[in-house]
């Protein structure tokens, strides 16, 4: 068995990534690493053990706290992050809530309702 990126499935397992699908809702705490992607509706907190990238994709809601390195918001957001690294909000993202965070870059087209701080 093979996914779409023609990587064989054994492999596949151990690239260190978690998806919460479209569609999908989901409620509680979460420790992860490595690249997260949401999709779906997700409420609660979630922490990256390690360092890892953090996606909410254009469908995608998360409301609660995330505290992680790399952050990059182009649906929903309503919350607290921490980031050691950078937050971004991309075009026809709506976030509201705290940022504190290394770098903050905000698109032209992001809704942001934020109270910010840069963190060293």
């Amino acid at each position: 068995m093979s996914s779409n990126l023609n990587i064989p499935f054994e492999d596949f397992k151990h690239l260190g990534f978690s998806i919460f699908g479209e569609g999908n809702f989901f409620k509680g705490d979460q420790i992860l690493s490595g690249h997260v992607i949401i999709a779906g509706h997700v409420e609660g907190k979630i922490t990256f053990e390690k360092q890892g990238q953090l996606v909410i994709e254009r469908n995608g809601k998360f409301i609660g706290q995330i505290q992680g390195d790399q952050i990059e918001i182009a649906g929903e957001f309503s919350g607290e992050i921490y980031a050691n690294g950078t937050v971004v909000l991309f075009p026809g993202a709506i976030v509201s809530g705290k940022i504190s965070s290394r770098k903050l870059s905000i698109y032209p087209g992001a809704l942001a309702d934020i109270e910010a701080h840069t963190i060293d």
